[in-house]
């Protein structure tokens, strides 16, 4: 419901309020619910920064509902002596366009506080959350994957209702939907950071999930031809179709080269009882060729079939390639084995993704190798995130060199673990810290804005139903903000988002992609 907002003159800021403002933020869902008792603030979290560039927030809030119906609204600054004031019948309200352009000026580095009261009742029943607006803006777009939610996902019959879309963090239309009703599996897409080359993982068919296609310089519609495509596991000439699979890519600095987890298997076991898909990668070296010369090759130093290597982020100087992997158990090792034979029985247990944790014990630590102009060289292990007990996966390293944020869970790695949670550590190695935007449950799948200063991430904190993504921002000195959750792109049938990427493009670009996918073809070694 839109509110017309009155701009008046009031006091200045209650000094009591300020000191709420490095608080912890409660963690509930953002559901619009109205309960009985006192007024209390569900969204936003106390101390959110939001980004220059975004849109205005929802404010949400729960309490027993007034008699008459109404709820007093009002919004107070440091930095002035105005107020908004507004009248609302609903426990959630957003500032129009223009409303929030003028909250967004008076806020700029500055804390606001909004309060929320019955209409009519008593002063104390009074809920408050301050949050500001940072002078950084996002300065991209998001990337993202909409999927079915529930256990079903991801079946083949779903892949249909999946939806790719690209959303402006400021703008007040509807994400574009770039992508939808395809039937193969379209999966891990990265950028390069300057945008100039982007590429998509998807499987040619339920037996084949090697296939990849990239483009560069994308306009507003995007044509997929057979020149664009091609299957990792041709890296031998006339290989014949395999299971061998393909994992997740990082595209260089200057957007040249493409790194993958090829030569690879996963493990999948599809009757978890209690998350969607269990699956982490078993097998994979690391992979690699360039755009303009369709040759594959191994990178020497993360060759070794009995070492996992499962890359994620390039060094913003294109010198190194970060990735995270092990020694691989017999058992896994095994289980390949016996895969790739046709002699594998799957496990038809129906266990908790704790019981499987027990039954595959595979931990994960964080490297990162010289490229050398594929030459490459050592394995270096980064202290922090290395044989440290926990399992650390999917290392992104800031576009200034200077961090890099994983995951740590129990075990394994999967695109969101329900007990995966965020870290930031120097790119070279050293302490690691647990950010404080975690929530809960599984948050993962992160991206750094162009400009250094936004991680997005997916999360289940934050809903009863679905994935949200979400934002924090990171100071220079890796500090990091109350997590801001995008509920304008939340989807009104319920599916989870997952799979955020800032794509450091143009306005106008990249509205739409039409694949017609051939074969792929397959390189030479």
């Amino acid at each position: 419901m839109k509110e017309k907002v009155l701009l008046v003159a009031g006091a200045l800021l209650v000094a009591g309020a300020l000191f709420l403002f490095n608080s912890k933020p409660g963690w509930l869902s953002l559901s619009s619910v109205q309960g009985a008792g006192p007024v209390s603030m569900v969204y936003p979290y106390e101390g959110s920064l939001f980004p220059a560039d975004m849109r205005s927030p929802e404010f949400r809030w729960r309490g027993t509902q007034p008699e008459n119906g109404e709820w007093n609204l009002k919004i107070s600054f440091s930095a002035s002596t105005r107020t908004f004031s507004a009248v609302c019948r609903d426990t959630a309200w957003a500032p129009t366009e223009a409303e929030w352009a003028e909250i967004r000026r008076l806020a700029a580095g500055k804390p606001a506080v909004f309060e929320v009261a019955p209409k009519g009742g008593e002063a104390a029943n009074t809920a408050r959350v301050s949050f500001s607006v940072s002078a950084d803006p996002a300065g991209a777009p998001l990337f993202y994957r909409a999927v079915p939610s529930g256990m079903a996902f991801p079946a083949e019959s779903e892949y249909r209702r999946i939806k790719w879309r690209l959303a402006w963090l400021s703008s007040y239309e509807p994400p574009a939907t770039v992508m939808s009703d395809q039937d193969t599996c379209f999966n891990c897409h990265v950028a390069s950071p300057d945008g100039s080359t982007i590429g998509f993982d998807y499987n040619t068919d339920e037996v084949d999930k090697s296939s990849y296609f990239f483009f560069r310089h994308p306009g507003r519609s995007v044509a997929i031809t057979p020149e664009m495509t091609f299957n990792w596991n041709g890296y031998k000439p006339g290989a014949q179709r395999s299971l061998l699979q393909a994992n997740g890519s990082a595209i260089s600095p200057d957007g040249k080269t493409i790194v993958t987890s090829g030569k690879g298997l996963t493990l999948l076991h599809m009757r978890c009882t209690d998350m969607r898909q269990y699956t982490f990668p078993i097998l994979g070296v690391v992979m690699y060729r360039t755009v303009s010369d369709p040759t594959l090759r191994v990178l020497p130093g993360a060759d070794d079939e009995k070492f996992l290597y499962t890359p994620a982020s390039w060094s913003p100087d294109g010198k190194y390639v970060y990735l995270f992997g092990g020694p691989i158990p017999e058992q896994l090792l095994e289980m390949g084995r016996q895969k790739l034979a046709g002699t594998y029985k799957e496990d038809w247990r129906k266990l908790g993704w704790r019981e499987l944790d027990k039954v595959y014990p595979f931990r994960y630590s964080l490297y990162r190798i010289p490229f050398n102009g594929g030459k490459g060289g050592r394995l270096e292990p980064l202290s922090g995130a290395h044989d440290n007990g926990y399992s650390n996966f999917f290392p992104r390293v800031s576009p200034d060199g200077k961090w890099v944020v994983f995951n740590r869970s129990a075990n394994g790695s999967m695109l969101v673990r329900e007990d995966s949670d965020l870290y930031i550590m120097p790119a070279g190695g050293g302490s690691a810290r647990k950010l404080t935007c975690n929530g809960p449950r599984a948050d993962s799948w992160h991206s750094w804005s162009p400009n250094g200063r936004w991680l997005a991430y997916a999360s289940k904190s934050h809903s009863d139903t679905a994935t949200d993504i979400v934002l924090t921002h990171i100071s220079a000195t890796g500090e990091n903000s109350p997590p801001v959750v995008l509920t304008q792109l939340r989807d009104k049938q319920g599916l989870s988002l997952n799979l955020p990427e800032f794509f450091n493009i143009k306005q106008g670009v990249l509205q739409e992609m039409l694949p017609r996918l051939p074969p792929p073809t397959v390189g030479a070694e």
